[in-house]
């Protein structure tokens, strides 16, 4: 995901804020797992389970893709999120090709090529955490593009069935885990610094949720209901988007923020969103040519090739 997202969660989370915590059990995981007709893996279980669920359904390997990854949005927001982007890498068994749908994120259009160059001394701003805490590090979010791109191309499920598992998970909860503390931890003062982040991602005392605990993120299961009821257009040419927009030119900073660095706003507008929503993600490798040699004789390619 984008090296921007951990930001957007910072300063978007408007859209998805509001969490609680409650003890909850860690869900049982397997090292190995052994099956016919079909297979998930994934960071979380969670995860895992909803693109199973959709294989057992009917659906292929793309519509469970879409389905595990938007509930990874959710247990993994700092890395998987919609407000981010990413490629997904597709091999049609049957023509033997390996497709890629690029839905990176791209630059706002009034962005400037000096953003990031400090005018007091003509040196680069710092990367951590002075550049990606700022509205000018967000770019436009491609994950949903990409999704909608590629269910529609090469999947067989509507998205708004496979945005349920997610909803799910967000409006019940899941329980945390030491990765998901230990992220929020490593982040304390900027997640602390602004007042949607502190909200959802803090206990009331300012704390990352304890091991154990169950993380809800309500709002965001109402975001993906939006996304299933009216599509992606929902948040790239509609309310979500516009919160986005906003959020991106107005930094929710808090008035007690211990940053020690300022936070400027960002140049993002909602024509921004419109634009890579109707431009969509490219299917093919637009600039991963070192994808492609990668991928071109190893060892699974071969396999696949036999079949």
């Amino acid at each position: 995901m984008a090296l921007s997202w951990p930001l957007l969660i910072a300063l978007a989370t408007p859209l998805v804020a509001g969490g609680a915590h409650a003890p909850a059990a860690q869900p049982q995981k397997e090292a190995v797992a052994v099956g016919t007709g079909g297979a998930v893996a994934s960071v979380d279980p969670e995860a895992t389970r909803a693109g199973i669920e959709v294989l057992r359904e009917g659906g292929n390997a793309v519509d469970a893709a879409v389905a595990a990854n938007a509930v990874l949005g959710v247990t993994e927001p700092f890395v998987a999120g919609i407000g981010g982007g990413g490629f997904m890498v597709i091999y049609l068994a049957r023509e033997h090709r390996v497709i890629t749908i690029d839905g990176r994120e791209t630059a706002p259009s009034a962005f400037p090529a000096n953003a990031f160059i400090d005018p007091a001394t003509g040196q680069p701003i710092p990367f951590f955490p002075q550049r990606v805490t700022s509205g000018m590090a967000v770019g436009v979010p491609g994950t949903l593009a990409t999704w909608a791109t590629a269910v529609s191309e090469f999947g067989t499920m509507p998205l708004k069935r496979l945005l349920r598992p997610a909803i799910g998970v967000a409006q019940s909860g899941f329980s945390v885990d030491t990765t998901f503390q230990s992220q929020i931890a490593s982040n304390l003062t900027r997640l602390d610094a602004f007042t949607s982040s502190r909200s959802l991602f803090l206990t009331p005392d300012g704390q990352p949720p304890e091991v154990g605990s169950t993380f809800r993120n309500p709002d965001l299961a109402n975001t993906y209901r939006l996304i299933a009821k009216d599509g992606p257009s929902a948040f790239y040419d509609g309310p979500i988007g516009g919160a986005l927009v906003d959020t991106v030119q107005h930094p929710p900073l808090a008035a007690d923020a211990q940053l020690g660095f300022a936070v400027p706003a960002g140049v993002m507008t909602t024509g921004d969103c419109r634009t890579l929503f109707r431009a969509a993600p490219c299917t093919h490798p637009r600039h991963l040519p070192r994808l492609r040699r990668l991928w071109h004789g190893t060892s699974l390619e071969r396999r696949l090739h036999r079949r």
